[in-house]
């Protein structure tokens, strides 16, 4: 079973693999904000219909799931968002410090709902 958010995980994290080295900013990457963006959205768009799928699967897996656990994704991306609104921005590309983003990125991966956690990990099984 593959879920859409985690592959939009994935490549928000290739973004900040593949940015732009700025010799003169160590530990930084320029990227490009519109692409950035976007995966945001989509991430925003796709959790609800992923942590359905989840449910559908782990239900047909007599697994116990427990849909009430609160999950701070929302808030994780919404502090990722946050962060990209920097205000070093040259043309399309932002420039963000890789380690503050790789760390926001974990808490995004971290803070995936229950479901979603416990369908890919029983999926791989």
């Amino acid at each position: 079973m593959e879920f859409k958010s985690l592959e939009i995980i994935k490549d928000l994290e290739k973004q900040i693999r593949t940015g732009y080295s700025l010799s003169i900013f160590k530990g930084y990457v320029a990227i490009n904000k519109r692409g950035v963006e976007k995966l945001i959205d989509e991430l925003y768009a796709n959790l609800p219909e992923d942590v359905k799928a989840a449910r559908i699967y782990l239900q047909n897996k007599n697994q116990q799931i427990n849909p009430n656990q609160p999950s701070k994704i929302f808030d994780n991306i919404k502090e990722f968002e946050t962060h990209i609104d920097s205000p070093f921005q040259i043309a399309t590309h932002i420039i963000v410090n890789v380690k503050e983003i790789e760390k926001l990125i974990n808490k995004i991966y971290c803070s995936l709902p229950t479901e979603i956690k416990e369908a890919d990990i029983l999926d791989k099984q």
